[in-house]
């Protein structure tokens, strides 16, 4: 074996020891053991210290401690990230055991402490693919090239494996500097200077090629083996080689062979490569997929890889043709058929041709593959051409339609699926159900056409089986009434779900949703949210028995409507109102009865209040009948008569008996209605006179309209294009929110290795928000560091400029949200300019009830005048200072906030925190709390004493 001497290495030595003592200050550790014990076990204790608790700005303060003391420190570092091993071997703590450097720590000092510690600030900072800033790109790149020669020659003892976000960051789009060492790799031979330092010139010091794999199965192909095969696919596709050597080489070594160049169409490859082609197709073909899988960075191994060429079709064919016992397609087979292309050879009519010759049951089996591009051919092959309209409304519906898709799988669009169906005689519906459908779609499909009706409905309803659920939805209906029955069943076993885990819960009401769906699109409704206004609001009349008077025992019991304070309320023989349930009823049955129809209530009224939002975010039309059938619901009626609408004139207005009432009088109402978002508001500069008046007439609206926090883009934002940065770089808990997002209808990506986050909005326009992110999934991590947000339509990149502004707004809401409520340090303090603005608009508006001339409302200030004291409090902190300047501590027991009925029911802890504190203050003279008054009094008492 060749020897190398990196005598550079050693010679610097101190330097990089020094630099560790410097950026660790490890003499200051040592000189904190303070227990007696011998020197060896206080510097061993010192080394245990640092373990797990090298962070970034040590290694930074290093590489630069490095840089300053020597003048080849590229070298240095790539030297010593090599020869880990060996520089640790240069004390005698340290020794060889096996293939691994056994430590003995009674034999420590201050030098074995200080490689040790060496060696654990490179393979943190090369190990952390995260940390990219913490690495300089010119010498890791040169690192990266040095360890994939060691690996190629068989060198792999003691290599510190660099990051793999390092490689897709900074190695692969340079590739080109790869060029040089893959041919040396591929012509079997690499050469190196006297440290052991790869070169591209040819030297005396050479060590052969050794890739013969020592690794088994190539299913655990280790990392950089993967990404020699990487650089050979790069080799091929930028032509660095001759075809015949480029041939040889994957004929010697198949593992290394680059089969994902065969998912280039042949008119992609160039002529002197075709030969490759086929070679590669040959090895793929004789070695078997087991030992031929793709491998993708950073560290998931695809399962398959795509071919641009139906020659694995008959493969596969040919197999099942020789092993007849076989009736399905085994996983290993179907990896071989993610064909994306033919070649020039291979025509419809050719391909046709060879299918029809063999027997039916085989073309049947590969029917599995499910392959957008054969499946085709394999109906005509099958003699079921007539077919083929059905045949691609299936395909595309199981392909884009999962558990995790928006729609899920069992939402089905029955108007078209419908006259599809209707077409089938009963031999294709009996070999669709056979040979084509997957049993839960073939059960969905039936129930459109009313097949097995009776036993859908029983699975669904004694079993809860959740596919019957869904099929629920789709069975023919014969009326309204029959309409409303399916409804109510639904929303039964929605109910009916708390018996069970959280999982099977959620899985239940999941399916209720994709039933639910089903049955409005079903029923001729436009959304599940127009079924349910139409189905709860037919049903009003049966409930408005709560919200009068009966007698109960000795006291008379009725529901109370009063927004977010809504619920039963009492009356004693007296005449008194009373607080809580009278002990005398609770457990009287017509109490638990109407104590069970008020807790369906408020999920009833839950579930109104959030159509109607989705309706603001939608701007979404009712005609006046919609909303007259809402009205004659109580619950319903009464969120109508607190949300502000505008007609398709533009006149906006709360409904009152038929017309618009607003700040300046009442309008006659003209055409539909949808509900006003004051983002129209802000543009006209009306947005002021709506949130006084909506105080004045004490509008209680079930979610923020009027008081909305409101986002437009910044300068800098219109500059930047596409991409907004105003949430960028902040570090979030992925669990919170990941919570957030779910509760505000965004989706993940449907890539594992993806963290973008999407929400639709109406007219194909989405918001997609970001996240500097290298892992398998969203929360595999406690935090991650936030990105851009871009919005789209169609797929396409939308300018800022061009996205609708409430779109804009309700995107940069949601976020505002999750920043708030997921930060991971700062949450506390953090209010954006938006919420502020919000915040003071809210407390200006309720100035006059609140205090007039005593309050004063500066930019982020409220500023109070107290009958002991002026205060001023943070619109973002809710913190409050003595003026001048005196930090004063409360803890509001919020009854204040009582005695003050704010224009929404939304929750906004901050904002009621405020003006919980604003109501205290301005009676100072009437706290009774005394560490508050200790306080106050202390801060007055001073100024008093230094005048």
């Amino acid at each position: 074996m060749l020897k190398f001497n990196p005598e550079f290495l050693f010679a610097q030595q101190s330097v990089l020891l020094n630099a560790t003592a410097q950026a660790l200050d490890i003499d200051a550790a040592f000189a904190q053991v303070k227990r007696p014990q011998s020197e060896f076990r206080q510097w061993a204790d010192v080394c245990e210290s640092y373990w797990d608790a090298i962070r970034d700005e040590h290694f930074m303060h290093w590489q630069a401690a490095v840089r300053a003391q020597c003048g080849e420190s590229d070298r240095l570092f790539t030297l010593a990230a090599l020869n880990a091993d060996a520089l640790l071997l240069q004390h005698r703590a340290f020794q060889m055991d096996g293939a691994y450097v056994k430590t003995n720590d009674t034999l420590f000092d201050r030098e074995a402490v200080l490689l040790q510690l060496t060696v654990w600030l490179l393979k943190y900072a090369l190990r952390k693919s995260e940390k990219l800033d913490l690495l300089e790109a010119k010498w890791c790149r040169d690192y990266a090239r040095q360890t994939l020669a060691y690996v190629a020659c068989g060198i792999r003892r003691g290599l510190i494996p660099l990051g793999a976000a390092f490689w897709e960051e900074h190695v692969w789009p340079e590739y080109a500097q790869l060029s040089v060492l893959t041919q040396q790799i591929v012509a079997g031979q690499l050469y190196f200077n006297e440290e052991g330092l790869w070169q591209e010139q040819a030297s005396e010091r050479v060590l052969p090629v050794e890739l013969k794999d020592d690794f088994g199965s190539l299913s655990y192909m280790p990392p950089m083996m993967r990404r020699i095969r990487c650089c050979v696919a790069y080799a091929a596709k930028e032509q660095w080689l001759a075809c015949d050597d480029l041939q040889r080489f994957c004929v010697n070594d198949p593992a290394f062979a680059p089969m994902e160049l065969l998912a280039q169409r042949y008119a992609d490859w160039p002529s002197a490569y075709l030969l490759l082609r086929e070679t590669l197709f040959t090895l793929l073909h004789r070695h078997g997929l087991a030992e031929m899988l793709d491998y993708s960075e950073p560290q998931d191994k695809e399962l398959y890889f795509e071919l641009a060429s139906a020659r694995a079709l008959f493969w596969v064919a040919d197999d099942l043709l020789a092993n007849p016992e076989q009736n399905n397609l085994s996983s290993y087979w179907s990896r071989y058929l993610h064909i994306t292309a033919f070649d020039p050879d291979e025509t419809a009519d050719v391909l046709l041709t060879r299918l029809q010759s063999y027997p039916p049951k085989i073309v049947q089996i590969l029917l599995q593959s499910r392959n957008a591009l054969i499946e085709p051919l394999l109906f005509k092959a099958l003699g079921k051409a007539q077919l083929e309209a059905l045949r691609h409304w299936c395909f595309s519906y199981l392909a884009t339609h999962d558990a995790d898709s928006e729609p899920a799988f069992g939402t089905i669009d029955i108007h078209t699926a419908r006259p599809l169906l209707g077409e089938l005689s009963l031999d294709d519906w009996a070999w669709l159900k056979e040979h084509y459908w997957p049993a839960d779609l073939a059960k969905l499909l039936g129930a459109i056409v009313g097949e097995g009706a009776a036993a859908l409905e029983k699975s669904a309803i004694s079993k809860h089986a959740h596919v019957p659920m869904m099929a629920l939805g789709l069975l023919p209906l014969k009326n309204e009434d029959e309409c409303r029955t399916r409804y109510l069943q639904l929303k039964e076993l929605y109910q009916l779900a708390n018996q069970y885990g959280a999982q099977r819960q959620g899985n239940q009401r999941a399916a209720v949703q994709s039933g639910l769906i089903n049955l409005a699109s079903n029923a001729g409704f436009s959304s599940l949210g127009e079924l349910e206004w139409q189905m709860e609001a037919s049903l009003g009349d049966a409930l408005q028995f709560l919200f009068s008077e009966q007698k109960i025992g000795d006291y008379s019991v009725w529901i109370e409507l009063k927004g977010s304070d809504s619920g039963p309320a009492f009356l004693n023989s007296k005449g008194k109102c009373l607080a809580s349930v009278p002990a005398g009823i609770k457990k009287e049955p017509a109490w638990l009865e109407l104590k069970e129809l008020w807790e369906e209530l408020k999920a009833q009224r839950t579930r109104f209040i959030q159509v109607l939002e989705t309706y603001l975010l939608e701007q979404r039309w009712l005609s006046i009948a919609q909303i007259e059938l809402g009205i004659e619901h109580p619950l319903l009626g009464a969120l109508i008569h607190q949300l502000v609408w505008v007609d398709e004139a533009g006149h906006c207005g709360v409904y009152r008996a038929g017309v618009l009432a607003h700040p300046t009088g009442v309008e006659i109402i003209e055409g539909g209605l949808r509900l006003a978002h004051p983002i129209e508001w802000l543009a006209n500069g009306r947005l002021v006179q709506w949130q006084e008046w909506a105080v004045l007439i004490k509008l209680q609206q079930p979610f923020k309209q009027v008081f909305r926090e409101l986002y437009v883009p910044t300068p800098a934002e219109l500059e930047a294009a596409t991409e907004s940065q105003r949430y960028a770089g902040r570090w979030v808990s992925t669990r919170i929110a990941q919570g957030i997002f779910k509760s505000r209808n965004w989706r993940p990506s449907r890539w594992a290795e993806e963290a973008t986050h999407t929400k639709r909005f109406v007219g194909d326009v989405s918001a997609h928000f970001d996240f500097d992110f290298k892992y398998h999934y969203f929360t595999e991590v406690d935090t991650l560091q936030t990105s851009a947000v871009t919005f789209t339509r169609n797929g396409e990149a939308l300018a800022l400029t061009a996205v609708p502004p409430l779109i804009f707004s309700e995107a940069m809401r949601d976020l505002d949200l999750l920043i708030a409520r997921a930060m991971s340090s700062g949450s506390e303090e953090y209010s954006s300019s938006e919420t502020v603005a919000a915040r003071r608009a809210l407390i200006k508006a309720l100035q006059p009830a609140l205090g007039g001339e005593r309050i004063r409302i500066e930019d982020r200030q409220v500023h109070l005048q107290g009958h002991l004291s002026n205060y001023r409090i943070n619109l973002a902190s809710a913190h409050i200072h003595i003026e001048p300047g005196s930090y004063l501590c409360v803890i509001p027991a919020g009854q204040s906030v009582a005695k003050l009925q704010l224009p929404f029911e939304e929750s906004d802890h901050r904002s009621s925190e405020i003006i919980s504190k604003i109501v205290l203050l301005l009676a100072d003279d009437k706290i009774k709390d005394e560490s508050i008054l200790q306080q106050i009094k202390g801060v007055v008492g001073e100024g008093a004493g230094r005048e």
